[in-house]
């Protein structure tokens, strides 16, 4: 399977399910740090599990950040996990789900934090 790498931010790309090979190119194209939006116990056997990509990240000089996201039920709490994982790389992050979908709505969640932590609304 090809990786689709979409780039979120200057900071962030999400793609969809990787595998163990895709490891040594993600580290290639620069990424310090990988969070695993996919849970476990979905699909069973057919995608890599969480404690088997962490130890294979790290061979490769990564970290890895294991936050998986239920079906449309990513509560505030997990988007600001997200976005204080992002701030804790010391370089670029790639964040995968079975499709991305889920990595990316993250992205969009933890940006929205961040901007709303940073309105003023008293007035002037």
């Amino acid at each position: 399977m090809t990786l689709n790498i979409k780039r979120q931010s200057t900071k962030v790309s999400t793609t969809g399910q990787i595998t163990l090979e895709d490891l040594t190119r993600i580290r290639a194209s620069g990424f310090l740090t990988i969070i695993i939006n996919r849970p476990d116990a979905e699909a069973g056997s057919l995608h890599v599990q969480s404690e088997t990509v962490s130890r294979a990240a790290a061979d490769h000089g990564m970290t890895v950040v294991n936050l998986p996201v239920i079906p449309n039920a990513i509560p505030d709490e997990q988007a600001k996990a997200f976005a204080e994982a992002v701030a804790a790389s010391s370089g670029p992050v790639l964040a995968y789900r079975a499709s991305g979908n889920r990595a990316s709505t993250l992205v969009e969640l933890s940006a929205l934090e961040k901007t709303l932590d940073n309105v003023s609304f008293r007035k002037e």
